[in-house]
């Protein structure tokens, strides 16, 4: 007895590596796989977004403004962070002796003036920040602005009692 090959050919099929898209046949495979791609790139880019947020302004200052007598300083934090429906801002007024290092200030008795962003009309310090005398500060700002969805901080004494503040309030630019 006598063994043929067998007359029919053998076909050997390998998997082709084809993506995900042409893997997907139906409507429906394929609205969830973009339904999942732009959940996916949107949160990435929350996550970017927020990330690079988080760390702006916390321990510099944003303006810093000496006395005519350069005994003391009026310095300006402001802090921003969070992300999209969890965002917040706020301004800090600090009054110290000018040698003191913006590393070290961060102490209830120094601040003279707390808000979220908006009172202080925030990058133009100078209009609303200014020395009337060497230990008088005035700061001007909206309490309408201010004010209007968190807490409102103000001290009429800072430096140990040295500086005396005082706060005209402004709407809208003029002076109430």
């Amino acid at each position: 007895m006598h063994i043929y090959p067998d007359p029919t050919p053998t076909i050997e099929v390998r998997p082709t590596k084809r993506s995900a898209w042409q893997r997907t046949k139906s409507l429906g495979s394929r609205c969830c796989l973009v339904i999942g791609m732009i959940w996916v790139g949107w949160h990435g880019l929350v996550l970017l977004a927020t990330g690079a947020r988080d760390y702006i302004q916390h321990d510099k200052p944003s303006a810093t403004f000496p006395s005519p007598d350069q005994k003391y300083k009026a310095v300006v934090f402001c802090s921003m962070g969070g992300g999209p429906g969890a965002s917040y801002c706020s301004t800090s007024v600090y009054v110290v002796k000018m040698e003191t290092p913006d590393s070290k200030i961060r102490g209830d008795q120094d601040l003279a003036y707390a808000a979220e962003c908006g009172g202080l009309a925030e990058g133009h310090w100078s209009e609303n920040i200014r020395w009337i005398s060497q230990t008088e500060l005035e700061i001007s700002f909206d309490p309408t602005m201010g004010a209007s969805g968190g807490e409102l901080k103000i001290k009429g004494y800072a430096a140990g009692g040295a500086v005396h503040i005082s706060f005209p309030f402004k709407r809208g630019g003029n002076s109430w």
